[in-house]
């Protein structure tokens, strides 16, 4: 796996398994050969079934080193459409295609995106979308003042966007020149942005949005831990995403009972009911989404009716329940198929 333990220490409290933190920041310095060769000793030593990587350093540094140590079936997660890769990337994943025995691709959408940049087989990849904690969702207590917390206008309803970060593939401009043609109809409303703010991009899609005269209708409110007691507070989600795997802020939205405006790209359409749970839109119609938030703001009932119906989808069909069943019926295919292969041969 592939994770951050470094200022997360609750995370160690889900596993009752031994855990090795090996952490590393770079894969080309001495700190990466000595973690290379505890990771190399650990593979050999305990000899594991399965060896499941996530994310590009896991899947192109660890993965190789772990295969090396034992003949342990390799599994790798795809979280995206592969838009962040960069050309090493791209090439690395192609040259070491064949050393994953199965792929676990976050949505069907990026299972299809590891077939045709990676030339993996299709019969090595399945679809686990992901899963939400319905139970910590719903103890999480709704946001008690975003009016005062973040400046908001009592007077309008409030529309979230939840990132992880501030940058061009979220389509945050989009976003603002859909709300742009929001306030055109109803200046009151505000919008929250929530998600890391850094470099050049996130200073422009401020300027754009005081250059559209919404500044005041628009919070850039940075990374935030309550994302969830945020959006409960909200009234509408949206996402206006130029690609995307499976988003985590879209489902945990639809499990707080928010109806939701988000782009048909990546694993999107494979979430969102269009006109049940939300609306779908193109990729940079922001005219189709300004349209799309004024049906919804505009229609309190539509809301409610379609944030229940988004909470029924996931509860049946994106609770983590759901998705650990997943991964463990295909942990047992992986496994069987090694057996079947070993006897044949």
């Amino acid at each position: 796996g592939s994770f951050d333990l470094s200022n997360k220490a609750e995370f160690l409290n889900y596993f009752s398994c031994p855990l090795y933190d090996l952490r590393l920041t770079k894969t080309y310095d001495f700190t990466a050969m000595k973690i290379a060769a505890k990771l190399w000793k650990l593979a050999a030593t305990e000899k594991f079934d399965i060896v499941h990587t996530m994310f590009p350093t896991s899947d192109l540094w660890g993965a190789p080193i772990a295969r090396l140590a034992h003949r342990s079936l390799m599994i790798s997660g795809r979280r995206d459409l592969g838009i962040v890769r960069s050309p090493k990337h791209g090439i690395a994943y192609r040259l070491l295609r064949n050393t994953f025995d199965q792929i676990q691709a976050v949505s069907d959408a990026a299972g299809e995106a590891a077939i045709e940049q990676d030339g993996i087989e299709r019969d090595r990849v399945h679809t686990v979308h992901n899963g939400v904690e319905l139970d910590r969702i719903d103890e999480m207590p709704r946001h008690a003042d975003l009016v005062n917390t973040y400046g908001l206008n009592p007077k309008g309803l409030t529309v979230v966007s939840a990132l992880g970060k501030v940058w061009p593939y979220k389509g945050v401009d989009v976003f603002v020149r859909a709300a742009a043609d929001v306030c055109r109809r109803l200046p009151d409303t505000n919008f929250i942005v929530a998600g890391w703010l850094e470099g050049p991009y996130a200073e422009s899609v401020q300027q754009l949005a005081a250059e559209l005269g919404i500044a005041k209708n628009i919070k850039f409110i940075g990374r935030v831990t309550n994302i969830v007691s945020i959006v409960k507070a909200c009234d509408v989600f949206c996402l206006l995403s130029r690609s995307e795997g499976l988003s985590n802020a879209l489902l945990e939205s639809m499990a707080c009972r928010i109806p939701s405006v988000v782009t048909s790209v990546g694993g999107n359409p494979e979430v969102v009911r269009e006109g049940e749970t939300g609306f779908l839109v193109n990729n940079e119609d922001s005219s189709a989404a300004g349209q799309r938030l004024l049906e919804l703001l505009e229609d309190a009932s539509l809301r409610r009716r379609m944030g229940q119906n988004a909470r029924s989808v996931v509860e049946r069909e994106f609770s983590v329940e759901v998705m650990v069943r997943r991964i463990a019926f295909l942990y047992d295919k992986a496994l069987e198929r090694a057996s079947e292969e070993r006897k044949a041969s």
